[in-house]
């Protein structure tokens, strides 16, 4: 009996095991072979989502890292993890992640909607590669070890010149405030396409990289020597100094605001400039932070 009432157990617990199986591969299926629950308009670069950037302290260095292991291309994991974490991704995410749902994910999105899967992987690429060889915007004094710059993710928050808008970029602000005295470097190598007077950006640049990525420079006090539309610039590349220039359309006008730099970041979908979050790459950029004299 004793025997009888041990069988009975065994197969409870098999049964329910078998179940937990089950529900297990439903959930997988669900999350990685049924693109169903992805609505097809928040897949590709012209959603507010895909701009925000959201990419988690140490997120995209582990990026690169499982791209070099799987050879697979970093844009096509970035893009399959942000859309199997609706567009968050932390380190964690990241590290967890299985090659072979990765893959099995980017191929059901190249079948699900590849012109815009393909898209959003060519930015993520382009990015992810601009930033490899990155140096930090603003260097480090070689007579400070001391905190020089501060900055938070101000993307989205609003802004009132010029009429209710939202802030599309990142301010590095000087901790010291005074104008003149950072200097500004090129974070990445291109060239300079705009460079001269805007109302809103004060004395700015505007760096087009190799891959496609316009890298946008504002409120400067002034321009290094040398520099104007046309030239070459690679990672540390001075460009001028940090200041307090614009809101204004007199050429010329300082002191609107504390002194910083407004560091933005834009792709181009369809002809269109589209203004992309630069907080989660400038804190990938703090792994080179070079030194000048000032």
């Amino acid at each position: 009996m004793e025997y009888i009432k041990k069988i009975r157990t065994l197969r409870a617990l098999t049964t329910i095991l078998l179940v937990m199986a089950v529900m297990v591969s439903i959930i997988r299926y669900i999350c990685v072979y049924d693109l169903s629950y992805i609505p097809a308009d928040i897949v590709g670069a012209d959603n507010n989502e895909f701009r925000k950037m959201d990419f988690g302290e140490g997120s995209i260095e582990v990026i690169v890292r499982l791209a070099d292991e799987w050879d697979i291309k970093a844009g096509e994991i970035a893009a399959a993890l942000m859309l199997m974490n609706h567009y968050s991704v932390t380190a964690q995410d990241a590290s967890l992640a299985a090659k072979g749902d990765v893959k099995l994910f980017i191929r059901r999105m190249y079948r699900f909607c590849p012109e815009e899967f393909d898209g959003m992987a060519s930015y993520y690429d382009a990015l992810i590669e601009d930033s490899e060889n990155a140096f930090f915007p603003v260097p480090l004094s070689t007579d400070s070890h001391k905190k020089w710059i501060s900055y938070v993710n101000s993307w989205g928050n609003e802004r009132k010149y010029g009429g209710r808008r939202t802030h599309e970029g990142t301010d590095l602000m000087s901790i010291d405030n005074i104008r003149g005295r950072m200097p500004v470097i090129a974070a990445t190598e291109g060239t300079v396409t705009n460079i001269g007077w805007l109302e809103k950006g004060g004395f700015r640049i505007g760096v087009m990289s190799d891959n496609g990525v316009y890298y946008y420079y504002a409120h400067l006090d002034s321009y290094a020597q040398g520099i104007e539309k046309g030239s070459r610039v690679n990672p540390g590349t001075l460009l001028g100094m940090m200041g307090d220039t614009g809101y204004s359309a007199v050429e010329g006008t300082k002191g609107k605001f504390p002194v910083h730099l407004h560091y933005g970041m834009y792709i181009y979908n369809n002809g269109e400039e589209i203004g992309i979050n630069p907080y989660s790459f400038l804190r990938y950029y703090e792994k080179s932070v070079p030194r000048y004299d000032y």
